[in-house]
């Protein structure tokens, strides 16, 4: 069964963005962590109702195909935003965001720019699922953002919640929000932190 939605051009496109990252020396998310992405993704969506998908620290894009593929198994509608700061990363993101979008119908907007001024700009309770993959000291002050930001039922999820360990900071960070959260326990583990869903009286 294909995870990307039984359309072998989304995997191929996937892969061949993992083994570009890797030629230009580019930290990307781990293949077993990229499942994980997926499947929490998909979930958070479709428990939420909401359809803004943010990728913040996209690199050149592998993470933003998975969840663009999670995006169209679940809801009409969605659409990705992939923010990446870095200028030489985004020109990539840019390029790729096109094809990724052309290739999963999903509407994919590459934005160049820090994640957490992205943050200040967003709705509250409109964001159906977030991951965060930027500079660890600002996942602290990006937790406390985004917590806000999340429809009842979506998540938010940190890459490298083991390794390299984020600062002490942002678990602290992650209590303050009063969200439940767990770690799902791939090698370089990801921290995911969920929003109740509204309990029907």
């Amino acid at each position: 069964m294909d995870l990307l939605g039984g359309r072998d051009s989304l995997l191929a496109l996937a892969e061949r963005l993992y083994a570009e990252s890797a030629r230009l020396g580019i930290p990307s998310i781990q293949p077993e962590d990229a499942l994980v992405l997926h499947g929490v993704a998909a979930a958070s969506l479709a428990a939420s109702g909401a359809g803004l998908v943010l990728d913040l620290g996209s690199g050149i894009g592998y993470s933003t195909a998975w969840l663009a593929a999670a995006a169209r198994g679940v809801c009409r509608g969605c659409r990705v935003l992939a923010v990446e700061r870095d200028p030489v990363l985004y020109s990539h993101l840019r390029r790729y965001a096109g094809e990724i979008e052309a290739v999963s119908g999903v509407r994919v907007e590459a934005v160049e720019g820090d994640a957490l001024e992205v943050l200040r700009g967003l709705p509250r309770g409109g964001v159906g699922f977030a991951f965060v993959d930027i500079d660890k000291e600002q996942y602290p002050r990006a937790a406390e953002a985004l917590a806000p930001l999340l429809a009842p039922g979506a998540s938010m999820a940190f890459h490298n919640a083991y390794l390299p360990a984020p600062p002490s900071g942002f678990w602290e960070a992650l209590r303050r929000t009063g969200l439940p959260y767990t770690v799902v326990p791939t090698r370089l583990g990801i921290a995911v932190a969920t929003k109740p869903a509204k309990t029907q009286v």
